[in-house]
């Protein structure tokens, strides 16, 4: 039944064709939506092993991991469980600003700079991986200043949420999506707040 699940799981990381013919890989977030957390812990723990045998494919694996579990929406709380094992290999591992990095990047080339040749699909899934960044990632911004560098540098982003965008959400499961650079910049205000007390 386990090896069942596995083998589910990585028909999510598909291929979306955007609209200038283009491939790119992701994880598709309403089919992530259908994945349990015992699915989703085996999942990231084999990109974690995958980096752990590997040194030259580390970053690879990791922002693989990251964009696979922040892609997922928390309807059922399931990220607070995984998203610290995830930041403590990142740390560890030496390569938290490489992966967050490549995955913003990934992230901004959708919303921001190539919008138009981004599907609708794909932007729902980054809007709703960069607001889960923000609120599972910035408790961890005390230890670790690059996490604050990275919430400023979305919420300088001033990312908007398309039409099209907006519409997608409401197709195959509700979803109820918010500014992550409005977001971010609240998670700033709060981190300030917590220092100032």
């Amino acid at each position: 039944m386990t090896k069942f699940w596995i083998r589910l799981f990585f028909i999510v990381a598909i291929v979306l064709i955007s609209k200038d013919g283009l491939s790119k890989k992701i994880y598709v977030y309403h089919r992530l939506y259908m994945k349990n957390v015992e699915a989703m812990e085996k999942a990231i723990y084999k990109k974690l092993e995958e980096g752990r045998k590997d040194r030259s494919k580390v970053v690879v694996a990791l922002t693989d991991a990251t964009q696979m579990l922040l892609s997922r929406p928390d309807h059922d709380h399931i990220l607070a469980k995984l998203v610290p094992t995830l930041f403590v290999e990142l740390r560890d591992r030496n390569v938290l600003e490489k992966v967050i990095d490549q995955f913003f990047s990934q992230a901004f080339d959708c919303l921001k700079h190539n919008i138009k040749k981004c599907s609708d699909e794909a932007q729902v899934t980054y809007l709703i991986a960069l607001e889960n960044f923000v609120r599972h990632f910035k408790k961890f911004s005390q230890d670790e200043p690059a996490i604050i560098r990275f919430l400023e540098k979305l919420s300088e982003a001033r990312i908007e949420i398309s039409a099209e965008a907006h519409k997608a959400s409401k197709v195959r499961i509700p979803i109820e999506l918010k500014n992550p650079s409005e977001v971010a910049k609240q998670a700033i205000a709060e981190v300030k707040s917590k220092k100032d007390k």
